[in-house]
């Protein structure tokens, strides 16, 4: 379960482009009304928020796994 989540994120990212797409491409629709209406500063600062909790994830999820190699393998005793 765990790429579930980027599974659904990219799945409703298709699902708004294939969507969207054929009528533009057909005449059907402008371009300019297919465009997202959020401004340049909002769209900037959801890139942003995402390019923090990303990294911030991977920062973390990274320093974990050093933690882990740098502990290693737990040692077991056979009792001989």
């Amino acid at each position: 379960m765990a790429p579930s989540g980027l599974i659904a994120i990219l799945a409703g990212w298709f699902t708004t482009e294939v969507g969207r797409q054929p009528w533009v491409v057909y005449g059907i629709q402008r371009t300019r009304d297919a465009v997202s209406a959020h401004g340049e500063m909002h769209m900037s600062i959801s890139l942003l928020i995402f390019l923090v909790v990303y990294s911030s994830v991977f920062g973390v999820g990274y320093a974990y796994m050093l933690k882990l190699i740098r502990k290693g393998t737990p040692e077991v005793h056979h009792g001989n």
